[in-house]
């Protein structure tokens, strides 16, 4: 079986990654390589959750029920993107200001 870090490209989708608090040390493993992955290719790390009393398995089994361990952090996430993305389609805040990184200019030296 290949691992999915084998198949890392480089993308900007965000990532949150959950595991389970009782998941097996295999498990635990493969998460840890896949965020050294991910560090190594982005420079930054993606976000993580252990989640407490579960497995990968029923982390997933427990989403929209009245386990809320974490299905909270990942509508908080979806709803930080949503933000995101919704400031990203903003139109700038000031239409005379040019868009982009601001930069510093050179001081003016009163010659023309």
């Amino acid at each position: 079986m290949t691992s999915i870090i084998a198949r890392l490209d480089k993308s900007n989708l965000p990532l949150l990654i959950a595991y389970g608090e009782f998941d097996i040390p295999p498990v635990q493993d493969s998460v840890r390589q896949l965020v050294d992955a991910l560090y190594a290719r982005d420079g930054h790390l993606p976000l993580v959750e252990a989640v407490p009393g579960h497995t990968h398995i029923s982390i997933v089994e427990h989403i929209g029920t009245v386990d809320e361990a974490f299905g909270e952090n990942l509508a908080g996430f979806v709803e930080l993107l949503a933000l995101r993305a919704k400031q990203d389609a903003a139109p700038p805040c000031h239409p005379g200001l040019p868009s982009g990184p601001i930069t510093q200019q050179p001081a003016s030296t009163g010659e023309n």
